[in-house]
């Protein structure tokens, strides 16, 4: 179906004929009887297209061969255009306005969707993977990231943008991505799809343009994943040694990041589940890979025992927070020792032998991974980077319950 745009195409003249042939055989416009047609004929001027209605307004006049008037309804013969012809609203072609409406109503049409049953993607994958699409300020195609954990079966997918509104710059937004979990311990998926225009307007199914604050969208629910997730483990992990400056002090900071998880609150919900379920040292030998790993592409160094004594040369923190971006610290020490409850996602970065704040004792002596060397303080290898991070898992931080019904990697 076209827009009257691409029907009319800049025409300011049309016969009815012409008319006829848009309009189909059902309702045509009557042409003029042979008696009159010898010396008159029956035309279109004033062509006006609405593509937001998908409608054609126009005005038919019987008019003069000989240019000498047009007639007026009353059939009287004149030269005025404003007192003759006959104004004629054309509607059922395609409109934005109707595309807009169709596309909504055919999402609502079924709201809720099971993920494939024999989905291998547990549940926090596909949250964060929507939850990350939901922030970026230029979101490219949403349906079809949606309809990827969706069953092959088109009739259990979400149907796609319109093409005709692609075409005019409209897209889809996923907002207010979130989790519910029910009592029987499953994991529900919510969230909402709008429709903005080429000026980032959201559009309503109605066509008004509110602002996302008034309204978030049409909500969608996916349900039907697998419960007790037990692949935490399957998350890749990359290591990357950061130079640093504390005081001046020149050191490195071992920086830990987690695929796709991409802000210091993904990170602490993963922690948790690590060490709610009891994988803490599995997760250790994870990341005692991936720092191998991490040291070979970074150095080009294939030598094994290079990691470990990059470490103990030069590492004084590790950072398990992806927002952790600075380079030049003001402060000797990384550690949280003020409230030493591990919220910032930092390892090391203290002194050696026994640590106290406040004249109270927070690290011990046989806990505490660092060491002194060359009068700085270091990770004492591999080893010293296990103390660390056992200790850091064991803050008050990964054993706080409170947000468990918001933790994706729970349930």
């Amino acid at each position: 179906m076209l827009f009257p745009t691409q029907i009319i195409n800049q025409s300011w003249k049309v016969t009815v004929p012409e008319i006829n042939s848009w309009i189909g055989e059902e309702t045509p416009i009557p042409l003029l009887p042979n008696e009159l047609s010898k010396t008159n004929e029956s035309v279109a001027l004033e062509l006006h297209a609405d593509d937001r209605e998908g409608t054609i307004t126009l005005k038919i006049f019987v008019s003069k061969k000989d240019n000498t008037g047009h007639y007026a309804t009353s059939g009287e013969l004149s030269t005025n255009k404003e007192k003759s012809g006959k104004t004629v609203t054309l509607s059922g072609f395609a409109g934005e306005k109707n595309l807009i409406q169709e596309q909504y109503s055919a999402w609502a049409q079924n709201t809720t969707f099971n993920v494939q049953s024999n989905q291998t993607y547990p549940f926090w994958k596909v949250y964060f993977d929507l939850k990350n699409l939901s922030n970026e300020s230029n979101q490219t195609d949403v349906i079809s990231k949606i309809n990827h954990y969706l069953p092959e079966n088109n009739a259990q997918k979400l149907k796609p943008l319109n093409q005709s509104l692609q075409a005019r710059q409209y897209q889809v937004k996923l907002a207010q991505v979130g989790l519910n979990r029910l009592t029987n311990g499953q994991n529900e998926l919510n969230l909402n799809l709008l429709i903005k225009n080429g000026d980032n307007q959201v559009v309503k199914e109605d066509f008004s343009k509110p602002n996302e604050q008034s309204w978030v969208g049409l909500p969608i629910k996916l349900t039907n994943f697998a419960t007790n997730e037990t692949n935490l483990l399957n998350i890749p992990i990359k290591a990357r040694f950061a130079p640093i400056t504390t005081k001046g002090k020149k050191s490195d900071r071992l920086d830990i990041s987690f695929e796709n998880l991409i802000t210091k609150q993904q990170v602490t919900w993963y922690l948790k589940a690590i060490v709610r379920k009891n994988k803490v040292d599995e997760l250790l030998k994870k990341i005692k890979s991936s720092v191998e790993e991490g040291y070979k592409i970074q150095y080009k160094d294939e030598r094994k025992w290079r990691p470990n004594a990059k470490i103990n040369d030069d590492v004084f923190a590790i950072s398990l927070n992806p927002e952790e971006k600075m380079i030049n610290y003001n402060v000797d020490k990384l550690y949280d020792l003020k409230t030493n409850s591990g919220a910032n996602l930092i390892a090391g970065g203290h002194e050696h032998n026994d640590v106290t704040f406040n004249n109270m004792k927070i690290i011990t002596k046989n806990d505490n991974g660092i060491k002194l060397r060359k009068n700085l303080w270091r990770i004492d290898g591999i080893t010293g980077l296990n103390k660390e991070l056992k200790n850091l898992f064991s803050l008050s931080t990964f054993k706080d319950q409170t947000d468990d019904n918001a933790n994706p990697f729970l349930g």
